[in-house]
Formats: structure tokens, C-alpha cells, sequence
């Protein structure tokens, strides 16, 4: 007689009603061995172990080993996008917060008549503290404080720009912690291939929405466009031309100049006669 071994645990397939069984015998017991013997007498019950149920389907909707390195090749993209990002949101902060201590350093300090110093800005036809607090005309009048007269408006809005970013920083730096801990995860075999392209989808949109933000704060700072590299992951280039007028040439208003020549062409071959 010729036996054959026949794996009943194909993941490719639905499994049966018998063979789910197994599984969760197999789960619950942790012996092949016991699952077997014990199917006879499981068939016939009825309630069955949550825990049990749930260990089956992550064993048989587990991402297979392939699955996690391309995870993990699409996360080390992400990953290097979160870090640009990182490094333009530092550049930015470094310098609203030169600009912070610019303002700060032109305010006019000013003693107080209960002897404390305090820095004055002006705002219109009013003068404020460092505090924002009215100042009586008696102890500084506008004219005398500052040429010009958003000095208070512009420090304010400085102050909340310096804010703003820090808060961002911190959560793109929260979301490296997140992308690492995934990773970690995946590797653990806690993640289906659902999951898998449900968190690289999540990354994407958080660094989306936090690369939008960056640029309604900073109009200068406009957000990357955003292109497919061969894994299929949306990242950061940079349009040469805009794609209509790379087809069709530059609006008839805007003078055009070349930054190409072409060589003589050789005289096509006569046609046959």
C-alpha cells in the first residue's frame, strides 16, 4: 500500500469544519497528538473558546514571511520621508526662533514705577508688556516705543508659529515610535496582510496630513508632490514642468526659452516607388 502525505493545514485553502477542529484542539491543548484524539468528542459541542477561535485565524491569516520584508522595505521609505520631513520642520523652528529673540531684543525695556523692568512692544497707537498687558500712556506712549506699529502683532504671531512647530515635532517623533513599533510587531507575526497594508496606509495619510500642515504654516514650505517609487509607495519629487505644458509648450503670453537644441536631423529615405 502506497501512503501519501497530505498536509490538511494548506493555508491556501478554507479549511474544513473537521480540520478547524484540529486547530482549535491543537490551540488549546498545545499536542498534535491531543487535538487528534480529542476531535471525536469536541465535534458534537457547542460552545466553543473566544481565545481559541482567535488564535486559529491569526494561524491561518498570518502575513507570511514575504509579506513582512516588503512591509518592511515600504516602512524604511516611510521612514526616510518622516525624516526629511523632521529635518524641515527643525530648519523651520531654528528660525522662527531667531526671529522670536529678534523681536524680543528690539522691544524697549522700560522700568516700571514699582521698579520692575519690563519689555515693551508697540501695538497701533497702544503699547503692551511682555505679557500682552496694557501699558498707561504716562509710563510709555507708542511713539516712544517702537517705529513700527505691528511689533505686538507680529511677536504674538511669532510666539504661535514657535508653538505650533514645536507641537509638530513632537508628533512626527511620536509617529517614529509608532513605525518602529510595527515593525517590531510584524516581525512578532501579530499582523495579517491586512494589517499590514492598514498600517503603511495610516503612516501615509499622518504624514500627508503633517507635511500640509507644515505647509499652511510656512507659505514658502509647500508640500512635496507626491509620486510612486517602484514598490508603489507615494514619496516626495520635485515636477520639472507641469505636465500640460510639457506636452503642449508654455502659454502663448510667457516667452519660451529653449534649454535644448537638436541636431540636424539626416533626410529621410525616399519612399519606394
Amino acid at each position: 500500500m502506497t501512503v501519501r502525505r497530505v498536509n490538511i493545514f494548506n493555508l491556501n485553502a478554507t479549511p474544513s469544519q473537521e480540520e478547524m477542529l484540529l486547530l482549535r484542539n491543537l490551540a488549546e491543548t498545545g499536542s498534535i497528538i491531543s487535538a487528534f484524539t480529542r476531535v471525536a468528542d469536541r465535534k458534537a459541542e457547542e460552545e466553543e473558546a473566544d481565545w481559541a477561535d482567535q488564535i486559529v485565524m491569526m494561524m491561518i491569516q498570518a502575513a507570511t514571511e514575504e509579506q513582512v520584508r516588503q512591509f518592511h522595505e515600504r516602512l524604511d521609505d516611510l521612514e526616510a520621508r518622516r525624516l526629511r520631513l523632521l529635518e524641515r520642520i527643525d530648519e523651520e523652528l531654528e528660525q522662527a526662533r531667531a526671529e522670536r529673540q529678534r523681536l524680543y531684543d528690539e522691544a524697549v525695556e522700560v522700568v516700571f514705577p514699582d521698579g520692575m523692568v519690563h519689555r515693551l512692544f508697540r501695538d497701533g497707537d497702544q503699547v503692551r508688556d511682555e505679557n500682552g498687558n496694557l501699558v498707561d500712556p504716562e509710563i510709555a506712549r507708542a511713539e516712544d516705543v517702537s517705529n513700527n506699529p505691528n511689533q505686538w502683532s507680529e511677536n504674538v504671531a511669532n510666539d504661535e508659529l514657535v508653538a505650533r512647530l514645536e507641537e509638530q515635532r513632537g508628533r512626527v517623533d511620536g509617529l517614529g515610535d509608532d513605525m518602529r513599533d510595527a515593525g517590531v510587531r510584524a516581525d512578532a507575526g501579530r499582523y495579517s496582510s491586512g494589517d499590514l497594508d492598514d498600517r503603511l496606509t495610516e503612516f501615509d495619510d499622518l504624514l500627508a496630513a503633517e507635511e500640509r500642515s507644515l505647509a499652511a504654516d510656512l507659505p514658502h514650505a509647500t508640500a512635496p508632490a507626491r509620486g510612486l517609487t517602484e514598490s508603489g509607495l507615494q514619496t516626495d519629487i520635485v515636477p520639472m514642468r507641469a505636465f500640460a505644458e510639457a506636452v503642449t509648450g508654455p502659454s502663448p503670453d510667457v516667452p519660451f526659452e529653449e534649454d535644448f537644441t537638436l541636431s540636424n536631423s539626416s533626410p529621410s529615405a525616399p519612399a519606394p516607388g
